[in-house]
């Protein structure tokens, strides 16, 4: 599991489609697909409910869905300190 699949399975998620989620990652839709059968293999569970109306994330897809959100928000957030702390110490 890497950060990569983790950030496209959460905008497949938020999508309820891939082939939105492909448009909006910028990614090529059997690309993505890909991706989340990896996923899916890793953990072991199906991670999504397909359907002709989209995706929803199965219970586990969705306990899945909520820490990946976490990780990435506190991903997001080391980056966003380390760099103000970099513009910190340039102005210094």
């Amino acid at each position: 599991m890497d950060l990569r699949q983790l950030r496209y399975f959460t905008q497949i998620v938020e999508s309820g489609s891939l082939s939105a989620a492909s448009r909006q990652l910028f990614i090529a839709q059997p690309a993505l697909s890909q991706q989340l059968s990896k996923l899916e293999a890793e953990v072991g569970k199906p991670l999504l409910n397909r359907s002709s109306k989209g995706v929803a994330p199965t219970d586990n897809g969705l306990a899945l869905y909520h820490h990946a959100r976490f990780m990435l928000r506190q991903l997001d957030q080391a980056r966003d300190e380390v760099e103000a702390f970099g513009h910190r110490v340039a102005l210094a």
